[in-house]
């Protein structure tokens, strides 16, 4: 089958890791003898600041991993204020894109914006929501929300990541969603000896480690788990953030301010997370709001004790004391005593890290959302040819 994705994010030679999660999902769902055309939608972007220069480095044509990509551009206005009328900049290069290529599905990633390009278009249509698009961004005002209904009542499919996705989905009155969990890659994060990952990266083998990785921002709970590792101080534990973020400076301030220990890693590869998941006891995710965070299936799948909080889709992977440990969003006290726990009970985390591997072993490999999103595709084709419509060739 051929088909066309249409988002913002995907890794490009100069940017190797936004949208690394797509990339592994068109890999898997090669497998299935699918053919695929990426086409990316990004902001025009004057040569101001690293977010910029960034965009300007997207080549407008490029194949990543044997993986065909086309970038158009438009014009993004700040704070999403008109967003809904960004489809009308690249509707009809996308147009001549789909007569081009003559697929026979379209997938959108993210309600909004980029659901918005594909529906209209006269072609069998699905569309993921993954997180913010679903349960943020719609209700921000009247504009949005009309045009993520507009959307989810449009798709010939609508997938979301977790059953909290789907919920919001369904309040934009759409009333059939399937769930599909995210996946992690498997031959990349895979249960690793603690011993030669922390003897790569210069680290005791007696030294307790807590690893963080997502943006570098209070909503993910960095500040949260700073705090919290403080007040281990007896325990002299190693805390190893990975990433970038809007408040990365304040964290780096906050961090120098604190009786702990700390690697800021900054921006690494898949195999340099795998690495760092592999020196560490506990993986560490106490996030304000989620839809189903791909660095918790990458933790379980790694086979580490996870501690995160019960928000968005993670209580769907993440049972308490079965593959992990939940505590409150926002309570330091109950992350920090959880830390603790897991550091002093050797017999419980080695149970969490088994029950972790095991369950994302079955449920959270890009293999099992490929089979997924597999039959899906021909579900899609079906319900659009039953309906009536036709076909575009």
């Amino acid at each position: 089958m051929k088909i066309v994705v249409v988002l913002k994010d995907f890794p490009c030679p100069a940017q190797p890791e936004p949208g690394i999660f797509v990339l592994r999902q068109i890999q898997a769902l090669q497998r299935f003898d699918h053919e695929f055309l990426v086409v990316r939608v990004v902001p025009h972007a004057p040569p101001l600041g690293q977010k910029w220069r960034g965009y300007r480095s997207i080549p407008p044509r490029y194949t990543y991993e044997d993986v065909d990509v086309l970038t158009m551009r438009a014009v993004f206005p700040p704070g999403m204020i008109g967003l809904e009328y960004v489809r009308y900049q690249v509707s009809r290069r996308l147009s001549c894109i789909i007569q081009s290529f003559n697929p026979q599905l379209l997938h959108a990633h993210c309600l909004i914006p980029a659901g918005s390009y594909v529906i209209g278009k006269q072609l069998p249509t699905l569309v993921t929501a993954h997180g913010s698009d679903a349960y943020d961004w719609p209700w921000q005002r009247p504009g949005l929300r009309r045009l993520a209904e507009s959307v989810a009542n449009s798709a010939t499919i609508i997938v979301a990541v977790s059953n909290f996705i789907r919920r919001h989905v369904e309040r934009l009155g759409r009333s059939t969603v399937e769930v599909v969990f995210n996946g992690a890659d498997d031959t990349v994060f895979s249960p690793a000896h603690r011993e030669a990952a922390r003897a790569k990266l210069g680290i005791k083998l007696n030294r307790p480690v807590v690893a963080f990785a997502g943006s570098l921002a209070r909503s993910k709970g960095v500040f949260d788990l700073v705090a919290a590792t403080e007040k281990l101080h007896d325990l002299v534990p190693l805390l190893v953030i990975i990433g970038e973020g809007p408040q990365s400076a304040g964290l780096k301030r906050f961090l120098d301010q604190a009786r702990i220990e700390y690697r800021l890693c900054g921006v690494l590869t898949q195999s340099e997370i795998a690495t760092a998941f592999g020196a560490a006891d506990i993986v560490a995710l106490p996030s304000y709001r989620e839809g189903l965070p791909v660095v918790v299936c990458e933790a379980m799948l790694a086979g580490r004790a996870v501690l995160s909080t019960p928000v968005g889709g993670i209580p769907e992977i993440i049972a308490d004391y079965e593959t992990g440990r939940l505590v409150p969003a926002g309570d330091v006290e109950a992350l920090s005593s959880a830390l603790r726990e897991l550091y002093l009970n050797p017999e419980l985390k080695q149970k969490l890290e088994q029950q972790a591997r095991n369950f994302a072993a079955a449920h959270l490999t890009w293999r099992a959302n490929a089979a997924r999103y597999d039959r899906l595709y021909s579900d899609t084709l079906s319900r659009f040819s039953n309906s009536g419509r036709r076909l575009v060739s």
